[in-house]
């Protein structure tokens, strides 16, 4: 009989309804308890899924929690991740692991010290998608890949969120960090490391409306940039130009195109 791991879930905003609903496929992992700094928002989720509710400070210290879940906001993931590893339990997070490269290194240094697993989002590169494009470049069939691009560009998170300000905070907001971790761990997945990054970006609207929930119509102020265009040189010595935005509407491109000398 496979181990059931127990999880306590930390921050219980919008994305947990998705990690709640990805639990059902699973039978070695449980979610059994969680937390918010809103009390309040955590006594509803744990009404809404049938668990536990706990108090922020003692799930770190829960002796039955063996896996904290970190789906708090970006700028809070170092602290959670981190208590989590000096309580003794396991970490995994949302993207992106932490702002700070420093604070991931040390992380990463924590949980090899403690002899524990630290993980984070994006984990889509094991999806069919990229693996079987993986197979393929591998293969050979595209030949040597020699240039690329990636694109992803829609309107903003403020047209089906409720609280979107997060999204366009000065130090955790922007493109990059919403979604370019799935784009950049994916092209590393196909191509190897990066060896140089040249990149430029800009702040397209000083303010956003919410589209949705009881604040629909509020303005607030954009504090980030959110366009960025960036060039990306590989180790394997391809160009790929990568694209990130919150200001495009209906383009029509491909999320990832790579071409090769044999074929794209």
């Amino acid at each position: 009989m496979n181990k059931v791991f127990k999880v306590g879930l930390v921050g219980c905003g919008h994305i947990s309804e998705t990690y709640f609903r990805a639990e059902k496929y699973f039978n070695n992992i449980k979610i059994i308890k969680c937390a918010d700094l809103s009390t309040a928002t955590a006594k509803i989720c744990a009404k809404e899924n049938n668990i536990e509710f706990s108090d922020l400070e003692k799930i770190f210290d829960d002796k039955d929690i063996e896996i904290i879940l970190n789906l708090t906001i970006p700028k809070a993931h170092f602290e959670v991740s981190e208590k989590a590893l000096n309580a003794g339990k396991h970490s995994y997070s949302e993207k992106p692991l932490c702002i700070d490269f420093n604070d991931g290194k040390k992380l990463l240094d924590l949980s090899k010290k403690n002899n524990l697993y630290l993980g984070s989002a994006p984990d889509t590169v094991l999806g069919a998608g990229i693996q079987k494009s993986k197979e393929l470049i591998e293969s050979g069939l595209i030949g040597k890949i020699n240039l690329g691009n990636a694109i992803f560009a829609y309107p903003g998170v403020q047209s089906y969120h409720p609280n979107p300000e997060p999204w366009f905070a000065e130090k955790e907001g922007g493109p990059v960090i919403d979604m370019g971790p799935y784009y950049i761990t994916a092209l590393v997945t196909l191509l190897g490391p990066v060896k140089s990054v040249t990149s430029r970006s800009k702040k397209v609207f000083e303010e956003r409306e919410i589209g949705i929930g009881q604040r629909k119509g509020t303005k607030f102020k954009v504090e980030c940039d959110t366009t960025y265009v960036s060039t990306l040189e590989f180790c394997n010595n391809s160009l790929i130009q990568m694209t990130l935005s919150f200001d495009v509407k209906d383009h029509k491109r491909n999320h990832i195109e790579l071409y090769g000398d044999k074929g794209s």
